[in-house]
């Protein structure tokens, strides 16, 4: 599993289970059937959502890197296939970040279902509400319309400004996460058999 720590705000859109997981899709069916991993670096995000110019996005923050995502335009029936929407935002946004064939196909050998529950964090949450804040600045200066964005082109830019973590000082999200990749050892492409170098 990929444990997400959601804001109130975003646990009251999610149609989760008690086990804090989202229902099995179709789309969605092969991470569940996934090996479960003793370690997974990709483990320990934070979500919140936001309304800007009338449309809902849900910003995320990986909580040792700082990586963001973003999803734009979010709708009600979105939320039940947000396992889909995260993996597919996190491998275009790799990809926009220049991330190189092993260390996409380590974040791949990595995807699980997501689980949520409602703990915080107040440096990831910090995080987060400068990202929007920083977001948000951007489109009112640049006069663009939230809906002509790609998300994955804004994650990656949001990955491209340094950061502060807690007694870490300041990081570069973008290189946090692809050095996080380059350590990842994937043995023969098989999932329940993952180290970091």
């Amino acid at each position: 599993m990929i444990n997400l720590q959601a804001t109130q705000k975003l646990y009251d859109y999610l149609p989760i289970d008690e086990s804090g997981l989202l229902p099995v899709t179709p789309s969605t069916q092969g991470l569940y059937e996934a090996p479960e991993l003793g370690i997974n670096p990709l483990d320990n995000w934070y979500g919140h959502i936001v309304t800007l110019q009338r449309r809902k996005l849900i910003f995320f923050v990986h909580e040792p890197t700082r990586f963001p995502l973003l999803l734009i335009g979010v709708q009600k029936a979105d939320f039940a296939e947000l396992n889909y929407l995260f993996i597919d935002t996190l491998m275009n946004t790799l990809i926009k970040c220049d991330a190189n064939e092993q260390q996409l196909a380590a974040a791949h050998s990595l995807l699980r279902p997501l689980r949520f529950d409602r703990q915080t964090n107040r440096s990831a949450q910090g995080t987060l509400n400068i990202m929007k804040r920083d977001f948000e600045s951007m489109l009112y200066y640049d006069r663009v319309n939230v809906m002509d964005l790609s998300p994955s082109r804004a994650a990656a830019w949001l990955a491209d400004r340094p950061c502060s973590a807690k007694g870490r000082g300041y990081i570069f999200p973008v290189r946090e996460m692809l050095a996080l990749l380059s350590k990842v050892s994937v043995a023969s492409c098989d999932p329940g058999h993952i180290s970091l170098q």
